[in-house]
């Protein structure tokens, strides 16, 4: 399982905001479960619960961990893909002309990439209010 996984779109988002979904992802959590335990535990029907399990997986949000046969009946145990699901900060630049760019620059050679990124701005940026370059140092 991941730390941490990016929801890149707008439909992927919408998957997660459905709290019954919420529930499920967080009554998961690192122990695979199936659809059956998944029903009894939220006290819901099982086609409920396969519904909504079939759309976070058709999203990539779990992923079947494995599966049993039980009195002829292929039973799936899913697992959620990540820890955490978080949006990723370019999501709504479809929406804008803005986007974000995030780098990690190892602490050595951090104001080497300062000075040459501010070298940048100067040869190519604009004052035309429309281009802004916002640098973070910490």
């Amino acid at each position: 399982m991941d730390e941490v996984h990016r929801i890149k779109n707008i439909e992927d988002l919408k998957v997660l905001s459905d709290p019954f979904r919420v529930n499920i992802l967080l009554t998961l959590g690192n122990v695979a479960k199936s659809g059956q335990e998944l029903s009894k535990i939220l006290n819901e029907k099982g086609l409920k619960i396969y519904y909504h399990l079939n759309e976070l997986e058709k999203r990539g949000f779990i992923k079947v961990e494995k599966t049993e046969v039980v009195n002829g009946i292929v039973q799936k145990f899913y697992l959620p893909v990540a820890k955490a699901f978080i949006p990723d900060i370019n999501i709504f630049s479809q929406f804008t002309d803005t986007t974000h760019e995030n780098f990690s620059v190892k602490a050595d050679e951090y104001d080497m990439f300062i000075k040459e990124f501010k070298q940048l701005i100067e040869k190519y940026g604009s004052n035309d209010g429309v281009h802004q370059f916002i640098v973070l140092e910490s």
